[in-house]
């Protein structure tokens, strides 16, 4: 007798995925975020170079002392992946004038640096410098080091700064900073940008501390 291959009933794994499984799905333990953080110069023009402690503490801290001196930063790991930077000149009088760069050559252990610059001269066309981390950059890897510097930048005053990150939440052990003011037990604030050298380039519209 012979038999139509088509209509063979085939054996099915009870394990075998179909529309769902069986079994619980696979999850990430620790998620990513990604997130666009702003700040603004308070202070003078400056040129610093920003360390990964200071970039984790402005996705946000938290006090988890009684004293509320001692912070716990949100991130534990984190990419840098864009920095722009926007500034005009204070005012339009004769040789007003104003520049900004972002020099990655303290990120670049692995490959080579690159710096961007721009300049205005008036109000009305502020300056505008957007860059990426060059190929092999430290920016490329996940930085948990707080110690690490990633980049040099050079701002004038009132000028804004965004930073677009990636980052993970920490699962067991954290990154912990001293603050200089009491802060409330389990409420969460953002810290600046460079807090741990000037303190100048501070958040924009979040509780900053």
């Amino acid at each position: 007798m012979k038999f139509n291959s088509k209509s063979k009933a085939k054996g099915r794994n009870p394990r075998q995925k179909s529309n769902g499984s069986i079994d619980p799905p696979q999850m990430e333990s620790s998620p990513t975020f990604s997130r666009r953080l702003r700040f603004q110069n308070q202070g003078p023009a400056l040129t610093e170079a920003l360390n990964a402690l200071d970039l984790m503490n402005a996705c946000g801290k938290y006090s988890y002392t009684s004293s509320g001196l001692t912070t716990a930063a949100v991130a534990f790991n984190i990419k840098v992946k864009k920095i722009e930077i926007w500034a005009a000149p204070l005012s339009d009088s004769t040789g007003a004038f104003t520049t900004a760069s972002i020099d990655w050559h303290s990120s670049s252990a692995f490959g080579s640096g690159k710096k961007v610059s721009d300049s205005s001269i008036s109000n009305a066309r502020p300056l505008h410098v957007v860059s990426k981390p060059p190929k092999d950059s430290i920016c490329g890897f996940w930085m948990q080091d707080p110690t690490v510097q990633y980049c040099t930048v050079s701002i004038p005053p009132g000028g804004i700064i965004d930073v677009l990150v990636n980052y993970t939440m920490p699962d067991n052990a954290i990154h912990s900073s001293t603050n200089v003011s009491f802060l409330t037990v389990g409420n969460i604030y953002y810290g600046s940008l460079d807090y741990s050298i000037g303190d100048h380039l501070q958040p924009t519209d979040l509780k900053f501390s």
